[in-house]
């Protein structure tokens, strides 16, 4: 009895101790998404603390595949690298564009090792909304310590974009958008996926503070697609086409932005002809471009970009 009883205590203090891990996982990305931009200097901390869980949870388990997929893009890379150099393109303006792809590795065995799952993704997007939300509601009711914390960031200009704007009722809104505000689409199709609907919401309600009409017609549009989990010509199309119409066309109309819109849609439209124009002039800009880091003139700002 007493042998039995000693399992059982130790099978419940292991429990503790990975849901102890699963929470301060979720709490690091949280961190980790919300510092995008950098603006709080968390990440490498961050970084430091994920190593150090994926080291004592080591088991060698990886899946290697990724890692072979990651080595075929690099050999797919080393053409354009060499097409940015040739074309005058320096390294440290190159970088930025190729390092995200280079540290790929590194981050992958952390994920592994660390046992980091699309839910603790979710989660840490449940505690930003959450954030963000927090931000919204002080700054509309007064709270003093919450309008501080506001001011704060929106003197910052790598945390986000803020500004008091009318809404369609004419009334002065705070928006609230991070940097990392459009990480919130994947992460709710993902909820969407698994069917966490209050996670879903919540991110959802996030994207409509953050006042992001491209983020909310995604989130619906995908996350409808990824609970349907079907392809082709099917009822569930139609009604996913229809209700993102939909959507976008009350974003429109109730902020009354259709000046802004145009504008924004012949600033793309032109991007993509200027794009066309110079991978159809050239068979070499095709396959490999001008290089990462290097630029174009573009029609849509009438400058290079």
């Amino acid at each position: 009895m007493e042998f039995r009883i000693g399992r059982i205590q130790n099978g419940c203090q292991v429990k503790q101790i990975k849901m102890s891990y699963q929470s301060l996982t979720t709490w690091l990305l949280f961190l980790f998404i919300l510092d995008t931009g950098g603006w709080i200097g968390l990440r490498p901390v961050v970084i430091a603390l994920l190593i150090l869980i994926s080291v004592i949870r080591f088991k060698p388990t990886a899946n290697l595949k990724p890692i072979f997929a990651w080595v075929a893009l690099i050999i797919l890379m080393t053409p354009s690298i060499f097409a940015g150099e040739s074309a005058g393109v320096s390294l440290s303006d190159a970088m930025p564009f190729i390092y995200p792809i280079l540290v790929f590795p590194f981050f992958y065995f952390i994920a592994v090792y660390a046992k980091i799952t699309s839910d603790h993704f979710i989660s840490a997007g449940v505690l930003f909304s959450v954030f963000t939300s927090i931000l919204f509601i002080g700054s509309q009711i007064g709270v003093a310590s919450i309008v501080k914390l506001l001011d704060y960031i929106s003197n910052n200009p790598d945390a986000g974009f803020f500004a008091v704007k009318d809404n369609f009722t004419g009334m002065a809104v705070q928006n609230v958008y991070l940097k990392a505000t459009l990480l919130l689409v994947p992460l709710g199709v993902l909820a969407a996926g698994k069917k966490r609907w209050l996670a879903f919401l919540l991110i959802l309600l996030a994207l409509i503070i953050a006042q992001s009409k491209t983020g909310i017609f995604s989130l619906v549009f995908f996350s409808i697609l990824a609970v349907n989990k079907k392809t082709g010509f099917s009822v569930s199309t139609l009604l996913t086409s229809f209700i993102s119409i939909a959507i976008f066309a009350v974003l429109i109309i109730t902020t009354e932005l259709f000046d802004e819109l145009a504008t924004g849609l012949t600033v793309r439209i032109l991007h993509i002809c200027a794009i066309y124009e110079v991978e159809i002039n050239s068979w070499s800009n095709f396959f490999t471009g001008f290089g990462a880091g290097s630029s174009f003139y573009s029609y849509g700002f009438g400058d290079y970009t």
